[in-house]
């Protein structure tokens, strides 16, 4: 995936739970090939999944809905390209 976004007035930042602010899409995915797996499932579990909520919020919606139902980091690395 080529998506390249600009980034984002604060409000827009994802704020990890172990404190990390990822300040755009580029920085999303390089944060997520090197996010523990206790800070991933605590953002993607069965019942929600934060990273989908917040891209489509601020990126892309049809993106989001590919990636709403993924529950492993390495399956969303692979959707992610």
């Amino acid at each position: 995936n080529n998506l390249s976004y600009n980034m984002l007035s604060t409000k827009n930042y994802f704020l990890l739970n172990n404190g990390e602010v990822i300040m755009n899409y580029d920085e999303f995915v390089s944060a997520l090939h090197n996010m523990d797996d206790f800070t991933f499932y605590y953002h993607v579990h069965e019942k929600v999944n934060d990273f989908s909520e917040w891209i489509e919020k601020n990126y892309d919606p049809k993106l989001a809905s590919r990636i709403r139902d993924v529950k492993s980091k390495e399956e969303l690395i692979n959707l992610l390209g």
